[in-house]
């Protein structure tokens, strides 16, 4: 995987085993909301009720940023992935 920066957007290609094809993604950094609002939308989501956030990645699915926000307990693991620019709630996933 390598990385790049051009002011707001940092590119991120990906390579396949033979190296031969690849996929570029790119995260604009100039229209998305900073990763607190993220975890403060995600904080709100009734599986997650009484649990810390234990971390956050963004990543750029098909156009779309997301911020995946994850909480954990002794038993459960959630993710749930936020919209960056809209704030919507896309998925919870739930791994007991």
């Amino acid at each position: 995987m390598f990385f790049s920066f051009s002011g707001n957007f940092l590119y991120i290609s990906t390579f396949f085993k033979d190296f031969a094809k690849g996929t570029e993604e790119i995260l604009d950094f100039s229209s998305i909301m900073n990763p607190k609002e993220a975890i403060e939308i995600a904080s709100q989501i009734s599986e997650v009720q009484g649990l810390a956030p234990i971390g956050w990645s963004l990543d750029a699915e098909y156009g779309v940023q997301i911020y995946t926000v994850e909480f954990r307990d002794s038993y459960t693991e959630i993710e749930a992935k936020i919209n960056a620019n809209t704030g919507e709630i896309l998925e919870v996933e739930v791994d007991d």
